[in-house]
């Protein structure tokens, strides 16, 4: 199977591979080969280069729309602790955001139109949106019943690609599929 890694030819087969619009061939065993085999060197990659990002954002989302949001608020208008560790958390939120979408663009040129129908791509633009107009809600000091309304859609979205990611981990992939599949 080294060729699939190392050769043009290998880069283009899985190129239409990935664009295949029927399912039925990857019930060909010589293709579900192929796939674990592949599988191997790029869940290591996936896992470091877009779940890890996606997991730390989360975190660091959920600690900064709930705890770090209502601490700075009462502190109430001084520049304290908690502002300076708010401002800290939109720092790195808008970098790890400016990551997610470049990712995302990526998708858009590689998948073209076909990216928007896909209801988990429209959910990463919709979060990442969502996120950025979280931050900079909290940074121009807008309403914070529209912070927290905006800021729960926010995480309810961030949690179901947390949830769709997770087809890709073995032990839990059928019970992320079947969520998938009810939802």
């Amino acid at each position: 199977f080294g060729w699939i890694l190392n050769n043009n030819e290998g880069v283009k087969f899985l190129k239409n591979l990935s664009k295949t619009g029927t399912n039925e061939i990857f019930e060909l065993r010589v293709i579900q080969l192929i796939v674990t085999y592949l599988w191997r060197h790029y869940n290591k990659i996936f896992k470091f280069y877009v779940l890890l990002p996606n997991s730390i954002f989360l975190v660091l989302f959920i600690i900064y729309c709930t705890w770090l949001h209502q601490a700075k608020t009462e502190e109430a208008g001084s520049w304290g602790t908690y502002y300076s560790l708010n401002f800290a958390a939109i720092i790195v939120l808008l970098v790890l955001l400016t990551y997610m979408l470049l990712i995302e663009l990526f998708h858009i040129k590689y998948h073209k139109l076909e990216y928007f129908k896909s209801l988990w791509m429209n959910f990463s633009w919709i979060s990442i949106v969502l996120s950025i107009f979280v931050v900079v809600s909290d940074l121009l000091g807008l309403s914070e019943r529209n912070f927290i309304a905006v800021s729960s859609v926010s995480l309810f979205i961030h949690y179901s690609r947390l949830l769709y990611f997770a087809k890709y981990n073995k032990s839990v992939a059928y019970l992320s599929k079947m969520i998938v599949q009810v939802a």
